[in-house]
């Protein structure tokens, strides 16, 4: 079965659901496909066969004619069914796991953004406070505000008048680091594309002030949700109120 799939995609500027389907219904339908591609095969073996009997070939009389002139085409036609079920069926075979994968591209704790935005929070316009790079991993870690303050925010953040959200994401098992921009304050988009047939994925970082982009696993944590009250210039140096005490 499909995993969880939110309605609520406008706050990530999205009329819907970005990866529609159910990875297993189509694995399903390909199996399916094939399978009767496969009985089509079967037939057209029974049709060759029977063509090559020898009652077949010393059939005579209008009988006769009346079928080859009905049956002539079949055994070409029949090819043709094959190959198209085949052909769908293979392409539904190729699409099944990416679909799988590109729906599974969401993070790790991720579920305290879902609860509080009712989805993954939009990473588009967001500010990127921090890069950080570590060998171990190797490891990238962005720290960042997002773009907009959640509605159902606790009644405790309101009463502090927090009113912006941050929190890091961390990417593991980094290759391929290109970073060719980095001028903070810097407001830019997330984006993650899923790569090759490894579980992995390109995370490109662009924007005003920022040029990043990256290959890793598609294994992405969030942690470090707070709310704050941004200060002049957009500083965050006043006080967090953490959704994990772990991270205060």
């Amino acid at each position: 079965m499909a995993g969880y799939r939110p309605a609520d995609w406008h706050v990530l500027d999205l009329d819907k659901d970005p990866t529609p389907g159910d990875p297993d219904r189509v694995r399903q339908l390909a199996r399916t496909l094939h399978d009767f591609a496969d009985d089509v095969s079967d037939a057209l073996r029974l049709i060759k066969g029977m063509a090559q009997e020898n009652e077949t070939l010393e059939w005579a009389g209008k009988t006769a004619e009346v079928f080859q002139d009905e049956f002539s085409d079949v055994p070409k036609n029949l090819k043709k069914l094959k190959k198209s079920y085949d052909l769908c069926g293979d392409a539904l075979v190729d699409y099944w796991p990416t679909l799988e994968r590109a729906q599974a591209l969401v993070p790790r704790g991720s579920g305290v953004l879902r609860a509080l935005y009712g989805t993954t929070s939009n990473l588009r316009g967001v500010r990127i406070r921090s890069v950080n790079l570590n060998w171990r991993g190797p490891t990238v870690r962005l720290r960042i505000d997002l773009p907009s303050f959640p509605v159902s925010a606790p009644p405790e953040w309101i009463d502090a008048g927090m009113d912006t959200m941050q929190c890091q994401f961390e990417f593991l098992a980094v290759e391929n680091i290109s970073l060719t921009a980095w001028d903070p304050p810097a407001v830019g988009d997330v984006e993650m594309t899923p790569v090759g047939t490894e579980r992995r994925m390109w995370v490109a970082v662009h924007g005003l002030g920022i040029a990043l982009r990256f290959e890793c696993s598609e294994s992405v944590g969030v942690s470090h949700v707070s709310a704050f009250k941004i200060g002049p210039g957009g500083s965050d140096n006043g006080p967090h109120l953490f959704v994990s005490r772990l991270d205060a």
